[in-house]
């Protein structure tokens, strides 16, 4: 199982969870660098490239689990599983020993 599997695993195989949670960490740390009087870091130019890059990024991690149907936008239906294999032919019979 690959890294990307597990850790899509850990939240419910959902990207748009754990884009959530990539959100919630920099704006803790984007409050942390605040509180800290770090503010002259941390320009209104570097705020606003970040809302549209994360505008962006929802948008695309939303669409990957999603499909539109008539127009409206509905979470992708789980694939169905493949039918089974039919059986293996029977082997054929060996010639009698002489």
């Amino acid at each position: 199982m690959s890294l990307w599997t597990k850790i899509k695993a850990s939240f419910a195989s959902s990207e748009t969870i754990i884009w959530a949670r990539i959100q919630m960490v920099v704006g803790s740390v984007w409050i942390a660098l605040q509180a800290t009087d770090l503010a002259p870091v941390l320009s209104s130019k570097w705020l606003t490239c970040w809302l549209i890059f994360s505008g962006a990024v929802t948008e695309f991690v939303r669409r990957i689990g999603s499909e539109i149907v008539d127009g409206q936008l509905v979470p992708k239906a789980p694939a169905a599983p493949a039918p089974p294999a039919p059986p293996a032919p029977p082997a054929p019979p060996l010639p009698p020993a002489s």
